[in-house]
């Protein structure tokens, strides 16, 4: 089952997130590296795999809603503009 897998990838994405909690709060590097740090470790690891899922709005919301909560949790957003997420975006079509 998809939600199964999704709730897979996020509970070991959270896991990665809080090994790292050192470096997203105490290192000095500036937010746009942590923010690749954060696509190249969290994200890829969290996305792997699901362009070809069939993806639900229901699960992309929780990928969405897992993604923003952990850069606001390290404070690493940038300014969100267009209404559209990543996460939806790479997903059009398949939903």
């Amino acid at each position: 089952d998809m939600g199964e897998e999704i709730g897979k990838r996020i509970a070991k994405c959270n896991a990665v997130l809080n090994r790292m909690h050192l470096f997203w709060v105490n290192s000095n590097c500036n937010k746009q590296f942590k923010l690749r740090v954060y696509n190249s470790v969290i994200r890829s690891k969290l996305m792997y795999g699901l362009g070809s899922a069939q993806l639900n709005p229901a699960h992309i919301r929780r990928l969405e809603t897992f993604h923003l909560k952990g850069l606001r949790k390290y404070s690493i957003s940038q300014p969100h503009t267009d209404k559209e997420s990543r996460v939806r975006k790479e997903h059009k079509g398949v939903c």
